[in-house]
């Protein structure tokens, strides 16, 4: 391939496709920040539900922690779109099969992290729901079970960022 310019080596769509990816990489950085800033805060149960904030999709009182935690998942649920549509550039893609799998993976990544944020939070919460996680888990007490949905977040938050 010596000699040959990048446009004939590299095809634009494929050159655009590793943009967007370089893209959801940064995105992913980002979330990951604001999950920092959530934690470093205390502001993880400043939102009593999920998925919803208060009941509603934007809750009407957005300062101090309601405002951190609301911008995570917002973060969050870009976040999602973005790896989502990467997934399925490269589905669609002339790409190797691996590539492919590696962009499905990230995408049920991603679901998986949201759903153990969205658990931690109802754990601490939800009355039904903690009284479920302590029968299953045979914890003492529910503090123990929002510490390990909480590792549990943040170290796939590390392994997301990987995939993306």
């Amino acid at each position: 391939m010596a000699g040959l310019t990048l446009s004939q080596r590299t095809s634009l769509p494929s050159i655009w496709l590793h943009r967007f990816a370089l893209a959801v990489a940064a995105m992913a950085v980002v979330l990951i920040s604001a999950g920092a800033l959530v934690t470093s805060t205390k502001s993880g149960d400043a939102i009593p539900d999920w998925p919803t904030s208060y009941g509603a999709l934007v809750p009407s009182y957005l300062a101090g922690g309601v405002l951190i935690e609301w911008t995570h998942r917002f973060v969050a649920g870009v976040t999602a779109l973005l790896v989502m549509s990467l997934a399925i550039w490269l589905a669609i893609s002339p790409v190797p099969r691996w590539l492919k799998g590696l962009g499905g993976a990230a995408f049920l990544a991603v679901l998986a992290q949201a759903v153990l944020g969205g658990l931690r939070v109802l754990v601490v919460s939800h009355p039904q729901v903690q009284a479920t996680a302590l029968q299953v888990t045979g914890a003492p007490h529910s503090e123990a079970i929002r510490i390990a949905f909480a590792i549990a977040h943040a170290t796939l938050a590390q392994i997301v960022l990987s995939l993306a």
